[in-house]
């Protein structure tokens, strides 16, 4: 199994969620921005100093997206190096492994089939006891029934 894959492919959906997602904020920004430059500039007796702290509004939360998105960008990339150093590490820890025990890991449905057949015998389940008094219950309600 290669972990480093699914860590790619893990974090390139996650990315892409976030920026469509962010996509999504910069449209409604851009409403926004158009819907009060519109009052503004449509309004007769607006005052500038309206008009100015409209501008120095937009002007700011252009700048904290544009903040908050390089950072986020810069967590994936951390979030990616670090899950992927992790990946290989657990992959080479696998192979260290099954090195030792000296077997691979099987790979023919079969072989797979017959160790799960195996595994399955060695397991204990105690279903026994719940069957009992499964049948317990239900021989009490037939009675109480006639």
């Amino acid at each position: 199994m290669n972990y480093t894959l699914i860590t790619r492919q893990l974090l390139d959906f996650n990315k892409k969620a976030f920026d469509d997602g962010f996509k999504t904020i910069l449209a409604a920004q851009e409403q926004g921005e158009r819907l009060a430059r519109i009052a503004s500039e449509n309004t007769l007796y607006f005052p500038q100093e309206g008009k100015r702290a409209i501008a120095d509004w937009i002007t700011a939360y252009r700048r904290g997206l544009d903040e908050f998105k390089s950072n986020v960008e810069r967590r994936f990339q951390f979030a990616y190096d670090c899950l992927s150093a992790a990946a290989d590490q657990a992959q080479s820890s696998l192979a260290a492994v099954i090195q030792q025990t000296g077997s691979a890991m099987p790979t023919d449905k079969r072989t797979m089939k017959k160790e799960a057949a195996i595994i399955k015998k060695t397991v204990s389940r105690k279903t026994g006891a719940k069957k009992a008094i499964i049948k317990g219950k239900k021989a009490d309600r037939q009675k109480s029934i006639k």
